[in-house]
């Protein structure tokens, strides 16, 4: 099974990249990049958020991701590895762990100035789970760089990268 699935990811990433310029310029996407979540109503609660952690080598991206909904009620930690994925161009093509559920999707993340413009296509594989993502569908984020994000940073660059070859 695990074959048969590092097979649909890799066709659904290189089905992705067909017709892409061969020597496109490929812009930094290395970094935490993330958007805080907050209920402006009530601001004693807690704020959730979406980031992502990158390492980029070549054209390939290894990283993991963390969110949470306002007010801390669900949570989707990845682990290193949990997010992996080839550059072209601007634009990243990614998988991404969906902890909660075990489900595993496709998105992209073009880089468009500071930001980073995340879009989650869709489902590669469902989860052991039948519970909704809170990953989500479309989010602008932008280089984080608080001390605690860079620290985090330093620890996912020292994790291996397990990409299904």
């Amino acid at each position: 099974m695990l074959n048969r699935t590092a097979f649909m990811l890799a066709f659904a990433l290189s089905a992705l990249l067909v017709g892409m310029p061969a020597h496109a310029a490929k812009p930094d996407f290395n970094g935490a990049w993330s958007v805080k979540w907050c209920d402006k109503a009530n601001p004693d609660r807690d704020c959730g958020g979406f980031s992502l952690y990158l390492v980029q080598d070549g054209d390939r991206l290894c990283g993991e991701h963390q969110v949470a909904t306002v007010g801390l009620g669900r949570l989707d930690e990845g682990q290193p590895g949990t997010v992996l994925g080839i550059v072209s161009g601007n634009k990243a093509t990614v998988v991404i762990d969906a902890t909660r559920s075990g489900a595993k999707y496709l998105a992209t993340a073009e880089r468009s100035g500071n930001r980073l413009q995340w879009r989650l296509v869709g489902m590669v594989k469902s989860g052991e789970f039948p519970e909704p993502t809170i990953i989500p569908q479309r989010q602008a984020l932008t280089r984080d760089i608080s001390a605690h994000q860079i620290e985090h940073m330093k620890a996912v660059k020292d994790a291996p990268c397990r990409w299904p070859e």
